[in-house]
């Protein structure tokens, strides 16, 4: 169906039709801003193409259906555009693109995966063609003009039919110059948002990250890495500790070096990176009355009335896990519980259990203020 280069006059409508191959190249759709051309409800099978289009009137594709690629690079949308609850099965591309008008992309599905076919290079090796490409979802150097709403969104399938792409969206170079909304969205892997202008009223809430297969990749990283600066940058602390905690779990999954490996895992696992306070809490909870519990179980065979023991055991634990607080030092107010439990174990478990806890003891205690600064700070 070849429609390109043609003009066309405001409200037509090719809602609920089928539509093959469609070719709608430098077509343009005038009128005077009040009427719309309507595309819901149809159905594209083989390629669309809208390339270097121009709608001078609002334009619809709500509850569309592209089963095949669909490219929508340098198109002008001069009116309204709403995408809402549109279905593209395959590759999606925007770049260049103009938005003047609002960009509804309401509950939009943009399922193109990685596929299992293959085609021969001119060597006559197989290649499998979507792990090659660049993109799956592409918005690059888009400009949104007006309110750009992506809630409810889905960038990207599944990896079950074949490696990952490089990258499953871009918004590189695009500019947002007006509200703009993920809430609920779903990315498959890192979005790209590399040299891109958001506004500040950008909303990231609820949405759902899923790690990718490989998640510590240069591209990974360094998606995570701009995300984390975008939002620093807009001084969105919550947005920007978000990202930093994609990027460091990302880190996680790097080869070599074992310790760091293990340290990153700790640090999430204790703190969240920072961020779980409940997670600090218990942890550092759990390291001082835990410590009571073995100086108890400890001292236990050496007296007759071991319940005496509890307050000491778990007074001498608080105090070596704060050690720099000089508790149980001479004059201190835990002096005499620190007494109590020294004289029902043996010397050696007392120095066992004191050292460790003076090394640990501060690093929970900083942990857990670290994770209160981050969710309370100001500035």
């Amino acid at each position: 169906m070849n429609f390109e280069g043609k003009e066309f006059a405001a409200n037509v409508d090719f809602s609920e039709l089928t539509l093959v191959g469609a070719n709608f190249r430098r077509s343009v759709v005038i009128g005077d801003g009040e009427e719309t051309v309507r595309f819901s409800g149809a159905r594209f099978f083989a390629p669309a193409h809208f390339t270097g289009a121009r709608f001078d009137v609002d334009v619809e594709f709500a509850k569309t259906h592209f089963t095949d690629s669909a490219h929508f690079g340098d198109v002008d949308f001069n009116g309204e555009a709403e995408f809402q609850r549109t279905i593209f099965e395959q590759r999606v591309i925007f770049d260049r693109a103009t938005f003047a008008d609002r960009a509804l992309f309401r509950e939009t599905a943009f399922l193109a995966s990685p596929s299992p076919e293959y085609f021969e290079d001119e060597t006559g090796i197989h290649i499998d063609w979507f792990s090659q490409m660049e993109c799956l979802v592409s918005f690059i150097d888009v400009e949104f003009g007006d309110v750009a709403l992506f809630p409810g969104a889905q960038f990207g399938g599944t990896a079950e039919l074949g490696g990952e792409p490089r990258r499953w969206v871009d918004f590189s170079g695009s500019k947002f110059q007006s509200q703009t909304s993920f809430t609920d969205a779903i990315f498959a892997g890192p979005p790209g948002f590399f040299e891109t202008q958001l506004h500040k009223d950008t909303d990231f809430h609820d949405v759902t990250w899923r790690d990718p297969a490989e998640p510590y990749t240069s591209y990974n990283i360094r998606a995570w890495e701009q995300l984390e600066l975008i939002m620093s940058e807009l001084e969105k602390p919550r947005d920007r500790h978000r990202f930093f905690r994609k990027r460091m779990r990302a880190l996680r999954h790097q080869p070599g070096n074992r310790l760091l490996t293990t340290l990153n895992w700790l640090f999430e696992k204790i703190a969240d990176y920072g961020w779980g306070a409940k997670q600090a809490a218990l942890s550092w909870l759990i390291h001082w009355l835990g410590g009571g519990l073995v100086l108890l179980l400890a001292s236990a065979p050496f007296t007759d009335s071991p319940a005496r023991l509890v307050l000491p055991a778990i007074a001498t634990s608080f105090s070596n896990a704060h050690a720099f607080l000089g508790l149980t030092s001479e004059n201190g107010y835990l002096e005499a519980y620190r007494d109590v439990t020294e004289a029902s174990l043996d010397q050696w478990v007392m120095q066992l259990v004191g050292t460790g806890q003076a090394v640990l003891g501060p690093i929970l205690l900083f942990l857990l203020l670290l994770t209160l600064r981050n969710r309370f700070r100001l500035g």
